[in-house]
């Protein structure tokens, strides 16, 4: 049974998911569909990208995920398959495929249509999800292709700090940042440190290793289950709380001597 997933920043009310899983559902009766998210931002390749690279391990291997983020016709920005780790991937090459898989990407080709089209989901990845689906093979989709590479953006360490980006702020408010458990701990000089935010009126010296260690309203940071690092605010926002959003910076500095925690704000 074939396993086909979407994934969009196609909002409620659209007629464009409905059409394309009616679309999947006459060319592939027996397949699996799967939603993984439709609340991706507009054209936010990026969110999309992090989304799947952190989901798509997760299912079988022949699975096919069908990105419909960001996928204006554009001359340089073709429609493309690609192999991964057992997987299809199937979008725009805006770079997203290189985010998802780190620049390995096993095998491309280039999706051959004969006409412009405005709704590219449909027409297009569709039909190669289809093909996909039922047994065809990737090569027979189009000429081999080398997509467009991307990379990640990494933290920086500078005398004792770890400069780095919140990458990704989940439904709860959560701030995802893009500084690992084994790059902090690799940095780590000083037997105390201090997070800081954006700009930073708010600092948090301990590291917690479950969300609801601390129930009094406060910042606190732990490594996720991905390995990042993660600011959450327990029962509450905390993008909300701290103003803080994707893309704003994220500070860990390390001392000798132990900080002080909190702020001098009257916010908590």
């Amino acid at each position: 049974m074939p396993y086909i997933t979407l994934i969009s920043d196609w909002q409620q009310g659209d007629y464009y998911l409905a059409a394309v899983k009616g679309k999947l559902y006459s060319l592939v009766p027996s397949l699996t569909l799967i939603d993984i998210t439709h609340q991706v931002m507009p054209f936010n390749s990026k969110m999309a990208a992090f989304i799947l690279r952190n989901s798509y391990r997760a299912y079988p291997k022949g699975t096919i995920h069908i990105i419909c983020v960001n996928t204006l016709p554009e001359q340089n920005c073709p429609y493309v398959a690609v192999l991964h780790k057992g997987q299809y991937f199937l979008g725009a090459d805006n770079g997203i495929f290189s985010l998802i898989t780190d620049n390995k990407i096993e095998q491309a080709v280039h999706l051959e249509y004969s006409a412009y089209t405005t709704f590219p989901e449909y027409d297009i990845l569709a039909e190669a999800a289809a093909f996909l689906a039922n047994g065809g093979d990737i090569h027979q989709l189009g000429e081999p292709y080398q997509p467009v590479a991307m990379q990640q953006i990494l933290p920086s360490f500078h005398e004792n700090t770890i400069r780095g980006l919140i990458i990704y702020v989940d439904s709860y408010g959560n701030l995802i940042s893009n500084i690992s458990k084994e790059y902090f701990f690799q940095k780590k000089n000083e037997p105390y440190f201090e997070i800081a935010l954006d700009w930073g009126y708010y600092r948090i010296n301990t590291l917690s290793e479950r969300y609801e260690s601390n129930k009094n309203g406060a910042p606190t940071a732990l490594f996720n289950s991905l390995g990042l690092l993660e600011i959450t605010i327990f029962m509450g926002s905390a993008s909300k709380t701290l103003k803080v959003h994707e893309g704003d910076e994220i500070t860990v500095r390390f001392l000798k001597e132990k900080p002080t925690q909190g702020t001098k704000s009257s916010l908590f």
